[in-house]
């Protein structure tokens, strides 16, 4: 809930299926955790970058994109104003390169195991790759010009000013150089640990280091310990409250996000 200069009321509203509710539940009792909230990627990913939305009077966009879906949201002073999903991800280009690819050296066959790999060693540019890529890109580059122009129509505010990209397929190889120079906004990819202290005798911390944007969704709801938008029953809510108050060091509590 926020209130305008205007004195107009702003809500922030999430709800899903109360089977998928019951189905991550059943999942996380059977892995010996309890949960402390149920949020979404959007509110996620404002506790894992919150130093990046921060500045006041900047639109900032985050990115999440995953395996089959990529998340859009639009932050204002730190504040989520505009969130989109759409059902477009790093699988679907991974679907594309599947078959036979020309290269400099002659042709090769890529199975779906083959494709992955060379998606992720070759990047979106490469000669070869660009004819079978490009579809996926502009398809891209089409749905998150769409979400920026409704947002701005809707609100009425400035353009973005900056774009940060997250989530596994975020690291493609020349992806985020391609976004900026078709949409005409920087983009980076900062890493989502600004908020988190990492031991440095911590045991293959320099893999967490590395592969740490496949989790920025994981590391934000974490962060957000239920807060803000939580979609857990009230009824599992308070009495895991209850629970948390009469221990001294809570073990084992976990805080699902939704795609």
């Amino acid at each position: 809930f926020e209130r305008t200069p205007s004195g107009k009321s702003e809500l922030l509203v999430a709800a899903v299926d109360g089977a998928v509710i019951t189905g991550q539940l059943r999942i996380t009792k059977a892995a010996g955790l309890n949960v402390i909230g149920i949020t979404v990627v959007p509110v996620a990913l404002g506790y894992a970058f919150g130093a990046e939305i921060a500045p006041a009077g900047k639109v900032i966009s985050l990115i999440y994109m995953g395996r089959r879906t990529t998340d859009i949201s639009v932050f204002k002073d730190g504040q989520l104003r505009f969130c989109r999903q759409i059902s477009v991800g790093g699988e679907n280009l991974t679907d594309a390169l599947v078959g036979v690819i020309t290269t400099a050296k002659g042709t090769i066959e890529l199975d779906r195991k083959g494709a992955e790999e060379y998606k992720k060693n070759t990047g979106v540019t490469a000669p070869e790759i660009q004819p079978l890529a490009r579809p996926f890109l502009e398809l891209m580059e089409a749905e998150i010009h769409r979400s920026f122009d409704f947002y701005k129509t809707q609100y009425g505010e400035e353009p973005v000013d900056i774009i940060y990209l997250t989530g596994g397929s975020s690291r493609l190889p020349g992806f985020p150089e391609y976004l900026s120079s078709q949409l005409g906004i920087p983009v980076e990819t900062p890493a989502p640990f600004g908020a988190v202290q990492i031991s440095s005798t911590l045991k293959g911390r320099d893999i967490l280091e590395r592969e740490s944007f496949y989790m920025s969704a994981a590391i934000g709801a974490a962060l957000s310990k239920g807060e803000d938008i939580n979609l857990l029953p009230p009824e599992i809510r308070y009495r895991t409250k209850f629970l948390m108050a009469k221990l001294t060091e809570p073990r084992n509590m976990a805080v699902i996000f939704l795609i």
